[in-house]
């Protein structure tokens, strides 16, 4: 799987026009290499830019209950 994409995929993913995402990497905002003409981001940056955690579990702010005995006490 190839982790690199380019500005029209972002923007695509993003849903915004590409000079917004051009916008995002001159402004320093989104980090981007520049191959040739094109930029390429790679994708755990664009997670990380747009707030996923780069880690896959739970969903932040759900905590998995406590386990409780279902004896009575002595």
């Amino acid at each position: 799987m190839n982790d690199l994409m380019r500005v029209d995929e972002v923007a695509s993913y993003a849903r915004v026009h590409r000079e917004s995402v051009l916008r995002w990497i001159r402004g320093g905002r989104l980090r981007a290499a520049k191959a040739g003409k094109e930029y390429r981001i790679d994708r755990a940056d664009l997670l990380d830019f747009m707030g996923f955690p780069r880690k896959p579990g739970r969903p932040p702010g759900k905590k998995k209950a406590a386990r409780t005995s279902q004896r009575e006490p002595l």
